[in-house]
């Protein structure tokens, strides 16, 4: 199931000045019964987006081996300086130099100024941990 919706929020700019942003969502939520539970996550990765440039990479090395008919599941979770709207594309490279590339995807991140704490946390946890298993 998708829930789907627009957000419309007011907040005060670095010249304290008021703004108005309305930004689309949607939300894949997971509800019980279907075809099995998911396997549990058995790691957590960190990546983060640029918001002065374009047109680059964002490398999120992961190793994993798994013997035909096993599944594995990991996080990614995407973090930027502030708010901002990235349109990007995944690839995940198999060892044989193929890839599954998802189509275009737009993420339009909010970073609320009441948040700017919390994020610098997140930011020394993200420094600390590394992405290598």
């Amino acid at each position: 199931m998708i829930v789907a919706g627009r957000i419309k929020y007011t907040f005060l700019d670095k010249k304290n000045t008021n703004k108005t942003k309305e930004i689309n969502f949607f939300v894949p939520i997971e509800l019980e019964g279907g075809y099995g539970a998911p396997s549990p996550v058995t790691d957590h990765f960190n990546a983060k987006f640029e918001t002065s440039k374009e047109s680059y990479t964002v490398e999120v090395p992961v190793s994993n081996t798994l013997k035909p008919t096993e599944s594995d599941r990991i996080n990614i979770m995407i973090a930027a300086d502030q708010t901002s709207v990235h349109d990007f594309s995944a690839k995940l490279y198999y060892n044989d130099t193929s890839y599954y590339e998802t189509g275009p995807l737009q993420l339009n991140y909010f970073l609320p100024y009441s948040a700017d704490e919390l994020y610098k946390e997140a930011l020394k946890n993200l420094k600390k941990k590394t992405l290598h298993k």
